[in-house]
């Protein structure tokens, strides 16, 4: 064997194999589930949170870009184009003052986003690494098991054969 897939492809098999054989002590395979699962807990986040918040930074970005586009002084009617672009023109000043503050608070809210998608992804990168180092932990206890396993069965052949 020169592969971990096949290291853990054939643990998996004595695993299963022993197992079979009832040979692992009463409540091992009970405490590892319980552990696995505590693990599991901690690591997986459940929905797809980094996903969420892009959708939301972006749906923040288009705000900030549609706020740089004028509202379009066209009208189905007739000549209500003109009047459109009048009316445009005397609420202008208190309207740009309400857009300066909307901007400004979009601004906020995607620089707030972009803080907390950069810490999710961190947290992402940290429950892997902590996955994987529990993973191989997991790994060498089963060897370890196995070994022991395969060592009493040496000792029961030996003592076996001596009686």
């Amino acid at each position: 064997m020169t592969t971990s897939k096949e290291i853990i492809d054939e643990l998996e098999r004595r695993v299963a194999q022993r197992r079979q054989e009832g040979k692992y002590p009463v409540g091992l395979e009970q405490q590892l589930e319980a552990e696995f699962k505590a693990i599991m807990d901690v690591v997986h986040r459940g929905s797809d949170v980094l996903g969420d918040v892009q959708h939301l930074l972006n749906r923040c970005r288009e705000e900030l870009a549609s706020l740089q586009n004028p509202v379009s002084a066209k009208s189905r009617l007739p000549g209500f184009g003109a009047i459109h672009w009048i009316i445009g023109k005397l609420v202008g000043r208190q309207t740009s003052a309400i857009t300066l503050r909307v901007q400004a608070t979009l601004e906020t809210q995607q620089d707030v986003l972009e803080l907390l998608l950069k810490q999710l992804e961190i947290q992402q990168g940290t429950d892997v690494r902590v996955l994987n180092q529990l993973s191989h932990a997991m790994q060498d206890r089963l060897m370890m098991i196995d070994a022991l396993a395969q060592s009493v069965i040496e000792l029961e052949r030996k003592v076996a054969r001596g009686s």
